[in-house]
């Protein structure tokens, strides 16, 4: 992350060559750890044992 924080002027530079002719303006770009796969086991875990429950009380 921090490496694309540190050329990210570099990656906003190879987007604007490439979308030139499509956009306007480039607009700012803002890089963040993505965490929502994080959420998903989290709920999934909870999804199981919620099954896991009914079954037993079946």
């Amino acid at each position: 992350m921090k490496k694309i924080e540190e050329r990210h002027h570099e990656i906003k530079k190879e987007l604007t060559s490439s979308v030139r002719h499509q956009l306007r303006s480039m607009p700012v770009l803002r890089f963040f750890a993505d965490d929502t796969l994080d959420h998903v086991f989290k709920m999934e875990e909870i999804f199981k044992k919620i099954e896991e429950e009914r079954k037993k009380d079946g």
